[in-house]
């Protein structure tokens, strides 16, 4: 064997080997940046729980009414990222029907546009939707409660 075809050996050993370590070194950075995402997708996601918790406790509580309640938890529950994803709407059937009732319904500053008797109407409209999902929306504050409090 001449000494070409074993300097050619040695360099495609040692291309081989740079490029083995130049893998290496990609497939480690891969495997960092799934950990950093799950590692924010967990941090983003224990937010979430932390504030629809709250919210629900403070339904619970009166505090927050229903019609709020179901606007800011359905949202929450949208934005949840889940290994196993769930059905949110048929789990809390009250609050997403609530939602589904007033979610047209104008806010914040298209709210105080519209006349006093539109507010009115709609505010009779809302408080009745509230009563007729009530049932449902009591055990749905207390499943969600139960999902998502500190100990869950």
């Amino acid at each position: 064997m001449s000494t070409a075809w074993i300097v050619a050996y040695i360099l495609g050993a040692l291309v081989i080997a740079a490029l083995s370590f130049y893998l290496g070194r990609l497939l480690m950075q891969i495997k960092q940046a799934e950990a950093d995402k799950r590692q924010a997708i967990d941090k983003r996601n224990a937010k979430l729980s932390s504030d629809i918790h709250t919210i629900a406790w403070a339904m619970r509580e009166g505090q927050c009414d229903f019609s709020e309640g179901a606007i800011r938890i359905c949202v929450l529950l949208d934005h949840l990222i889940e290994a196993a994803p769930q059905d949110h709407q048929s789990i809390y059937s009250g609050i997403f029907a609530l939602y589904d009732n007033i979610k047209h319904m104008p806010t914040h500053q298209a709210r105080a546009e519209q006349s006093k008797l539109e507010r009115l109407k709609m505010d009779a409209q809302r408080l009745s939707f509230e009563e007729q999902f009530e049932t449902q929306i009591k055990q749905d504050i207390d499943k969600l409660i139960a999902r998502f409090g500190p100990n869950s």
